[in-house]
């Protein structure tokens, strides 16, 4: 926890996003940023950006809790309320990109909000508050879970659309079956299929090369899903677990301009295939 208040520290230098800090403190008792277990961090690949890229602050949620008291709707309806009156700046990834361009700067203070996982409390409480604050934000969505969903845990399909209508919810793709666990060796062990390499008695490991036609297959299934229902393909990426060196490069080729993490560091406008986020909420959900 001391080493990721110290990151923060370094870009908080302005008595509001000092304030900032102290209220995500008191959003949660702890400053939950653990980063994603046993990953490698990627390799970003290769991009061109006019500049020395500019700041900003990435911050991860999840599923909102509704019932008052705890850390959910009430809570986050405070930081929502703060954000708007104390010189903070959400930003949209339009924003980063016109300042990857340098055609407009980032705001003073800019802070990136994003949903993870699609649950329905993202259409039921969170999307209420950014109509009511006018803050954009950005919504990864599980392909798979939102396919079969048969309980309503998730938000649907038409749901998103409407969300996408209001101009300020963007949805990012979180892949389609990239959370499911997939066996990892002879004793059974099992970890997330965006970080593992597949094992199957018999056969044995499964090749670089196979793991990465499965990434591929996965990301690229996900985006067809994001065509047929939302009209267009994802720029963005969240990994589930955190990505791998050749899961970075096969989401750039097919097409992403963005991906998040949950590194706990600072983000910036000249490493979009890198953007870790912050998790101060520790009672959100995670799949």
């Amino acid at each position: 926890m001391k080493t990721s208040v110290i990151h923060i520290a370094r870009f908080l230098r302005t008595a509001r996003l000092l304030k900032l800090l102290v209220l995500l403190l008191a959003l949660a008792p702890l400053l939950a940023v653990a980063g994603p277990p046993s990953v490698n961090p990627a390799k970003e690949p290769a991009l061109a950006h006019a500049g020395p890229g500019q700041p900003f602050m990435a911050i991860s949620l999840n599923d909102i809790a509704a019932t008052p008291g705890k850390n959910g709707e009430d809570r986050l309806r405070t930081f929502f309320d703060w954000v708007a009156g104390n010189g903070m700046h959400a930003i949209s990834l339009d924003d980063i990109e016109r300042a990857q361009r340098g055609e407009q700067a980032l705001p003073p203070n800019a802070v990136l909000l994003t949903f993870d996982n699609g649950y329905r409390a993202l259409y039921d409480r969170v999307f209420p508050l950014a109509l009511a604050h006018h803050v954009p934000i950005v919504a990864p969505l599980v392909g798979k879970w939102i396919e079969n969903d048969h309980d309503g845990r998730f938000v649907n399909w038409q749901q998103a659309r409407q969300m996408q209508a209001s101009g300020l919810v963007e949805f990012a793709s979180a892949g389609y079956a990239l959370h499911d666990a997939v066996t990892t060796g002879p004793d059974g062990s099992r970890l997330p299929a965006a970080i593992a390499r597949r094992y199957q008695p018999g056969i044995g490991y499964e090749s670089d090369a196979a793991y990465q036609a499965r990434l591929r297959a996965d990301l690229q299934h996900s985006r067809e899903l994001f065509r047929r229902e939302l009209g267009h393909a994802p720029r963005a990426l969240a990994w589930p677990c955190g990505p791998s060196p050749q899961a970075a490069l096969a989401a750039h080729e097919l097409g992403f301009r963005f991906t998040f993490t949950l590194q706990p560091q600072l983000a910036n406008t000249a490493r979009p295939m890198a953007i870790g986020r912050y998790q101060p909420l520790p009672n959100i959900q995670r799949g």
